[in-house]
């Protein structure tokens, strides 16, 4: 039997996802027990950050704590744990400061993160300094990576701001920045605009039956070909 994968990709930058069974939405553990013998895994070491610090080297700008990363991330990972021991008594494993590394780098809120998480009020200095450095990266983005914020805006609206694409370039004809560089997105005697609506909860159980669906069904035609081989007497 044989499994064939398409996959697709919705923007130029964007990451190729696969349609219908597929191993990549399975959990690392499941796709080992069900194919760990006929695929090897290939991972790109700290992806994220490496190309971060690489677009903002072109632009002539660097975040000291993503080259320190890039460089030696269990290292960095360390001094961060030391200096959260230090000032909340509270040390988080490594794995815990990699996770709110890339989470910051994706838009999440350190704050928000470290408070519901590690349970201490605030983030250390090294992480609150890294997170003020990244929104100032999620400001400028219109500016430093046009290409990649055009081809993105046009796809979606901006779920910071909650300007569609009319109303996007309108608040840049304004000289309205976006919410990250000033907090508040505001102007003298305008109306504030209505959020847009997120997918509702009943299209993202159905994203994630599908997943389910087609991991059971990849599932059942692997176990499938067991046996069929199993049964085939040798020739």
């Amino acid at each position: 039997a044989t499994v064939q994968t398409h996959y697709v990709r919705n923007s130029r930058f964007g990451r190729r996802n696969a349609e219908g069974v597929s191993l990549q939405f399975c959990s690392k553990e499941l796709r080992q027990r069900i194919a760990g013998k006929f695929y090897v895994e290939i991972d790109i070491k700290s992806s994220h950050p490496t190309m971060l610090r690489t677009r903002l080297a072109r632009l002539g700008k660097r975040i000291k704590l993503l080259d320190e990363w890039v460089e030696d991330k269990e290292a960095c990972a360390e001094r961060i744990a030391a200096e959260t021991a230090l000032t909340h008594g509270v040390r988080p494993p490594a794995a815990a400061v990699k996770d709110v590394i890339l989470a910051a780098i994706n838009g999440a809120s350190v704050e928000k993160w470290v408070s519901s998480k590690w349970g201490i009020p605030h983030a250390p200095l090294t992480l609150a300094r890294f997170a003020r450095y990244l929104a100032t990266v999620r400001a400028n983005a219109h500016i430093w990576f046009p290409e990649i914020w055009s081809d993105v805006d046009a796809k979606r609206s901006d779920s910071r701001t909650g300007l569609g694409k009319v109303e996007k370039r309108k608040a840049n004809s304004a000289s309205i920045r976006p919410r990250a560089s000033l907090g508040k997105v505001e102007k003298s005697g305008a109306r504030k605009r209505p959020r847009r609506r997120q997918p509702t909860t009943a299209k993202l159980q159905n994203r994630q039956k599908g997943s389910k669906y087609a991991t059971a069904k990849l599932a059942l035609n692997i176990v499938e070909l067991r046996q069929l081989h199993r049964s085939t007497p040798p020739s």
